[in-house]
């Protein structure tokens, strides 16, 4: 894996388009009520020329797009125009990255108070010729004091758009339906993760009060999306999936990765406790457990990182960074305190190094370094500068500084 610096980093998103394209998404100097306008701009990452794309169109982050497919060559945004004081007509372009073309593919009306709050929108890409979009209302019940939704207990309205013939379909009385989609991740091939239905998110399923049933079923598994937009199309209820787990009322999942050929998730009991993390290699089909029984929030848990095919926990306090290998549950790199590791990938971990100002003898610093593991006294790749960001970009790894 090569490593890449991308100098003066830009606030914003970055996304892997495919294997010359990122998309930079960064504000624009227009809103719509409280949401920021957005410029959208295909980088590529190793001459650092951007090109904007279509910036006659006012474009607005107002749903969460995901794409079933690593590599591929249409985005989408999402742009809006006022109807009234209130309402707002959304629509869906899609834009060929190859080409230049555009057109919209989806509108709705949507009320701007209640977008972003009790009115989710979630649109999914499942190939060059079909997208999922969802609707999702929650009760202002439903909502906690810190904002969050307290059970994921939303109503969907979701349909799937054939494209070149301009037909949807809405889906309804399955659990894909009833459940929505949480996350959709893309594997290899026509392989994606599936995440079915929302984690209880609030940090009161850790207290002492009582559980609330939790109704919405959640369930992990992998698809073949050709397949599973076949099914879709036949109107089954319950498209197939491979099924690796599924929630109860005591148990939910909040959080799922993938690195290379793993799927990591978090499986936590709330009654006891305890978290499981889940790591599942989808091509050998072989599933490891590790516990982690010194749970008392949601924010007490740590996501897990796979390093040289080992699972790790990161654990950071003012006088050091220890990686905590979840085989042995016991340390195997510390750091000083003013180290952070800020990436893990493969058998690449990312750091920086910050050099505080004292007296009249040094200056603050920032230092960048990446080491190859196990030898971390070597780094393979050192720069001084602050770090902002780091992606996987296909075969390299590309590290974002100011």
């Amino acid at each position: 894996m090569d490593i890449k610096l991308v100098k003066n980093f830009e606030e914003g998103n970055y996304i892997p388009v495919n294997d010359q394209l990122l998309l930079q998404v960064v504000d624009a100097n227009y809103r719509l009520g409280r949401f920021p306008g957005k410029k959208i701009f295909m980088l590529n990452p190793l001459t650092n020329e951007r090109l904007e794309i279509l910036p006659e169109i006012h474009k607005y982050n107002l749903a969460n797009i995901s794409y079933a497919a690593v590599s591929h060559n249409h985005i989408l945004f999402t742009s809006a125009s006022s109807i009234n004081e209130t309402q707002v007509e959304i629509s869906y372009y899609r834009y060929d990255v190859s080409t230049g073309a555009y057109h919209i593919i989806h509108t709705t009306v949507a009320d701007l108070t209640k977008l972003g709050n009790v009115l989710l929108l979630k649109a999914f890409v499942l190939d060059e010729n079909y997208c999922i979009f969802d609707e999702i209302t929650y009760s202002r019940e439903n909502l906690s004091s810190t904002g969050l939704f307290s059970n994921g207990m939303g109503t969907h309205k979701m349909l799937l758009k054939e494209i070149q013939e301009n037909k949807e379909r809405l889906l309804k009385d399955s659990v894909i339906a009833t459940s929505g989609i949480e996350k959709l991740i893309p594997l290899s091939g026509n392989l994606c993760i599936i995440k079915l239905g929302s984690p209880m998110l609030e940090e009161l399923v850790f207290s002492d009060t009582a559980i609330q049933p939790f109704k919405q079923k959640e369930i992990i598994g992998i698809v073949n999306i050709k397949q599973f937009i076949s099914e879709l199309l036949l109107n089954q209820n319950n498209a197939f999936l491979e099924i690796l787990d599924e929630g109860s009322e005591e148990i939910t999942f909040p959080y799922i990765r993938q690195y290379d050929n793993d799927i990591v998730y978090s499986k936590v009991d709330v009654s006891k406790k305890i978290e499981e993390v889940i790591i599942y290699d989808y091509e050998t089909k072989v599933k490891k457990v590790r516990l982690n029984s010194n749970i008392t929030r949601i924010s007490d848990l740590n996501h897990t990182y796979i390093l040289n095919d080992t699972p790790y926990i990161i654990k950071n306090t003012d006088k050091n960074t220890r990686l905590i290998n979840l085989n042995t549950q016991k340390t195997d790199i510390k750091l000083s305190g003013d180290v952070r590791i800020k990436f893990i990938r493969r058998d690449l971990i990312v750091t920086q190094h910050h050099v505080k100002k004292m007296f009249f003898m040094r200056k603050e610093n920032y230092y960048i370094e990446v080491f190859r593991y196990p030898d971390m006294h070597h780094s393979i790749f050192k720069t001084r500068a602050k770090y902002k960001d780091c992606i996987a970009f296909f075969d390299d790894l590309l590290i974002f500084t100011n």
